[in-house]
């Protein structure tokens, strides 16, 4: 499956469905799973039947429910590219646009 060729509500139903299938394989049930992450079973049940958009919090009280935050850790991890050298650069505090160079100026006569 490739998001980039996604809706967003289809990402959001993807999501649902694997945080399912994980709640479902450590057989937890959504009531559990929902007192452990401190969130409503009825929030959990729209989202997984409807793929009614949550809050951020939500999803993460529901990893937390399933035991499964450090999924949420990996894909907020920011790794450097390999750099064989073993140098790497800092980023940057801040991104500008780039400016356009101009290569050459015309003047109103010249064509």
């Amino acid at each position: 499956m490739d998001f980039n060729f996604m809706s967003d509500e289809q990402i959001l139903q993807e999501i649902a469905k694997s945080i399912e299938q994980m709640r479902i394989a450590k057989q937890i049930s959504s009531e559990d799973m929902a007192q452990k992450g401190g969130h409503n079973s009825q929030t959990y049940s729209n989202f997984i039947n409807r793929g009614t958009n949550i809050r951020l919090g939500t999803l993460i009280q529901m990893f937390r429910g399933i035991g499964e935050l450090d999924k949420l850790q990996s894909v907020l991890t920011y790794k450097k590219p390999f750099s064989p050298s073993g140098k790497y650069d800092k980023l940057p505090k801040r991104v500008f646009k780039k400016r356009t160079q101009i290569d050459e100026i015309k003047w109103g006569d010249d064509k």
